[in-house]
This record gives structure tokens, sequence and C-alpha cells, in this order.
């Protein structure tokens, strides 16, 4: 007889007296009923049990697999698969640095702030163009500043790649804008190139959205955008991105009761990312990661009771870093190449240029690097949703705070269920 044994990625919930099972690797969830639990206690205990109906039934769900499976050679070899895959590309392209807002908490300022050039423009489309004979899909995310201050980039290259690919191939994108210029006209513009969705930032309602995004000219951007969104949610899927601090996320509420009044619960996705990097300007407004993690489960919870819709599942967490990938790329105005967005613009990080070439020893930094000497790392059973967690911070400082789903993925389990009802 076989012997079995429980997947090192299983993570378990009891749940009302019964045993809910996550599996990190493969997203299969199960619940197990409370007359079972002792057949599920038999398989880690001895290996299999009589009820063969359970046994079947999560072998299929890989929650139990053969004993001679070894679950981190499994990981590795999807690891690479994925990671020198030629199916797939996909680019962060940044079509300025220029911004018509003046962010308090943004990182990017003092970068310059240069449009796109067309030589730029062709080289990128050339670059895209001489990978396409292998490709199923392309994926761009137009990016900034704010990339609409040069929506010819994105219409010329959209236009190359579109004009030149075969039909073979799927081209979607989606675009990281502050919502000010996105209006009908632009939005329809905007679909044409087969932009998906937007994501918008509103950090509250209007009176604290204005003081912590206000337009350069020193004027409010709320009215604007509220304005814009309901005008492109029929267009493009809208996703309303809230960075949150400590000034502000008492307000989240009244943001929520805002958005529900003016009809727009149904015709939007919610995104909230805590501001935790201190800012040494306002470092007392940030949250520092141990502070998170209760925090985000508080406010999916509030999101979800209400019926609005998340832009992210509960069970993926961040999700881990492309720019492991070989195929990923980010690429800002002037044609310099990068893994990371927080690196954007900071020409030491910068792995090559689009007319230029890629430094290959920089590149391979990124695709050598190896969460699996991590033994912390090795022996979690989250491993399959992180890989690792951030490659960039534990490249450069040897440090790598672990992502904080690994400190509530028992209560977003709660809320999984919870949403079931």
């Amino acid at each position: 007889m076989k012997k079995y044994k429980l997947s090192m990625f299983n993570i378990t919930k009891e749940i009302e007296n019964d045993l809910l099972i996550f599996n990190s690797l493969n997203r299969g969830i199960v619940l197990i009923e409370n007359r079972f639990i002792n057949d599920f206690n038999n398989i880690k205990l001895t290996g299999t049990t009589d009820n063969i109906e359970l046994l079947n039934g999560l072998i299929k769900q890989e929650m139990v697999i053969e004993n001679s499976i070894n679950e981190i050679n499994r990981i590795k070899a999807l690891d690479k698969l994925e990671r020198y895959s030629t199916d797939n590309l996909s680019l962060v392209i940044a079509t300025t640095f220029s911004c018509n807002f003046d962010c308090w908490y943004c990182y990017e300022k003092g970068l310059n702030n240069s449009f796109m050039t067309e030589n730029i423009q062709n080289s990128i489309s050339d670059f895209i163009l001489s990978k396409s004979k292998t490709l199923n899909k392309i994926k761009i995310d137009w990016y900034g500043g704010e990339p609409l201050l040069n929506i010819k980039a994105i219409e010329q290259i959209s236009e190359n790649i579109l004009s030149n690919i075969s039909k073979d191939i799927t081209f979607e994108a989606s675009i990281i804008s502050n919502g000010y210029l996105l209006n009908k006209e632009v939005a329809k513009k905007l679909a044409k190139y087969h932009v998906k969705k937007a994501q918008i930032t509103l950090d509250g309602t209007k009176k604290i959205h204005d003081k912590n995004r206000p337009h350069i000219n020193g004027k409010g951007s709320f009215d604007k955008i509220i304005q814009n969104i309901k005008e492109i949610n029929d267009i493009i899927n809208v996703i309303v991105r809230v960075n949150l601090d400590k000034n502000n996320v008492n307000y989240f509420d009244n943001l929520l009761d805002y958005l529900e009044e003016e009809g727009l619960k149904d015709k939007i996705f919610i995104y909230f990312s805590i501001i935790k990097d201190p800012n040494p300007i306002n470092e007392q407004l940030c949250y520092k990661t141990t502070e998170v993690s209760d925090l985000e489960i508080n406010l999916m919870r509030k999101i979800m009771k209400r019926k609005f819709k998340l832009a992210t599942s509960l069970l993926e967490g961040n999700g881990y870093c492309t720019g492991m990938n070989n195929n990923f790329y980010i690429i800002d105005p002037a044609g310099d190449l990068y893994k990371c967005p927080m690196q954007i613009g900071k020409k030491e990080d910068s792995i090559g240029n689009i007319i230029k070439g890629i430094d290959f020893d920089k590149n391979a930094k990124w695709l050598a690097y190896d969460y699996f000497l991590d033994s912390k790392c090795k022996e979690c059973n989250l491993l399959p949703l992180c890989r690792g967690g951030c490659p960039s911070e534990k490249m450069k400082n040897n440090s790598n705070d672990c992502f904080t789903f690994k400190y509530n993925i028992k209560e977003r389990l709660n809320l999984f269920f919870e949403s079931l009802s």
C-alpha cells in the first residue's frame, strides 16, 4: 500500500468545528467536515486512512502527496519554468517622469521630467517585435510620472505593436494614472489600444485627498477625478487605490460612504496600500510592518462587508516579484532598463538600455537570485506565494521582512469563509 504525507504547503484553520485547508502552491481550498477530521489526522500520523474518498479527494487537490515527492524540487522546477519562459513578455513603461500632481510621499521626486522621445519609442517597439516569434502574450503597464502627459508615446508604441504582431498573440495593457486627465475621450482612446484597466488613486474624501494629492497649481484634484471615474467606468475597469497612513486611515469609511452615495460601489474595485516606508518629512504618519497585519484584515473586512469589490484576491497575498523573470523589464523615459519599480530612474540600478542593450552581469544578478538559500524561506508553508519576498532588499541590504500575509493568513482564511456565506 502506498504511503502518503501532507503537503508542506498546507495551511489549516478551524472554522466552526470544521477544518479549512488552503494549499499555497496550487491555491486549492477544501473544507473538511468535523466528522472526517480524525481521518485527516490519520493521514498525517500514519500516511494513509480507511476513508478512501477523502484520501483521493485530497490527493487530487495535491494537499496529500506520495512520500517520495520532494516539494522543494517541485517548486524549484516551476520557478525555473516561469523565470525563463519565452511565452510571455511583461513590460512596465514610464512614458515620462513629469507629473501634474505634488504628492508628499512620491518616491520619484527629483527625477528628470523629460518625455520619452520617438527614437526610444521605436526602439521599444523593435525590442518587443524581436521577441514576438515565441510569444503568446504581451502585457504592458503604462507608468509615470503621469503617463497621460505623454499619451502620444502610448499611442505610438501600441500602434507599432498591434500593426506588426501575429493575431495569435494576446496584447493587453493597463495604466497607473492619477486620473486627472483620464476623461471619457482619453479612456476610449486607451481602450482602442487594449488598455483593460486603470488604477487611480484617491487618498480619502475631498479634504484629505486634496491635501495629500494636490495639482501642481496648488488646487484640489478630487472633484475632477470623481467626474472622470463616473465617465470611464463602463469603458475600462477602474481600480481605486487608497494610500493609507495614520492621518487618513480613520476616514476610510467616509470614502466608502461617498463612493456608495455617488453610485460607484458596483462599478469600481478597491485596492488599499498602507504607507510603510518612512518618509523623512512625515515619518510619524507611516506604519511599521508589524502594525500592518491586523489593519489589513480590518480594512478588507470593511470592504467586503459593505459589498465593495476587492481588486486583489484574499489568498494571493502581495504576489511574488516578477523582476526575477527573464522576460520582465521596466523602461524609463530615457530607455534605461530596470527590474524594480522602486529603482526606476536611479542610474546605478539600471541593468541596461533599450538602445545600447542589456548588461548581462547586472541582469544575471536578478535571474540568479536564489531564495532557496534562505532556510527560513525554504521551510515556510507560504513560500509559493512570495518566492522569498523582495529580492532587491535581499540583494542590497541582506534584509528581507516577510510580507504581512505571513502573519494574517489564517485571518484571511476566515474572511474567505465569511465571503461564501
